[in-house]
């Protein structure tokens, strides 16, 4: 999709702040409650201030299907080297590669490697959303618009 607007999009100003965040060593309870209590699907996951991976909703689906789930942590479960990008990265290719990826989510650090944001699959939708609604209403309008002034004679 073309955007009509062209101008550069950076992925900073469309991710989520990233306020919450979780240690390796932290219990997937607390992953899975704090996920349900702020209704968000991934988790950067941190130690020492360095990201060191991802946990998703999906990863702790598969808590459901081991046995002694609550031994678990948020470091048994997660993704190692989550797909990381520079808060500067350009948009279009930061959704391009989480595309190719097949990843739910890019981590966003600033240039000094520290959390800043998180940017998912559903920041996509809703921007795509956003786009969509702009590119086909406003032509719609013009011809509902149209067509009443031609049967209302307006």
């Amino acid at each position: 999709m073309k955007f009509n607007n062209r101008k550069v999009r950076y992925v900073e100003d469309y991710a989520t702040a990233c306020i919450h965040f979780l240690a390796p060593q932290a219990n997937c309870r607390e992953a899975i409650d704090l996920m349900a209590r702020h209704r968000i699907r991934h988790l950067p996951v941190v130690t020492n201030g360095k990201i060191v991976g991802v946990i998703s909703q999906r990863d702790l689906n598969l808590l459901t299907q081991l046995k002694d789930s609550e031994e678990y942590t948020v470091g048994d479960l997660m993704t190692p080297l989550p797909y990381i990008v520079q808060n500067y990265e350009k948009l279009e290719n930061v959704v391009h590669e989480m595309n190719q990826r097949g990843v739910g989510c890019a981590i966003v650090q600033n240039a000094l490697g520290e959390l800043t944001g998180i940017f998912t699959s559903t920041d996509a939708v809703n921007l795509l959303d956003k786009e969509l609604s702009k590119n086909i209403s406003q032509p719609f309008i013009k011809e509902v618009r149209e067509w009443l002034s031609k049967r209302l004679h307006l």
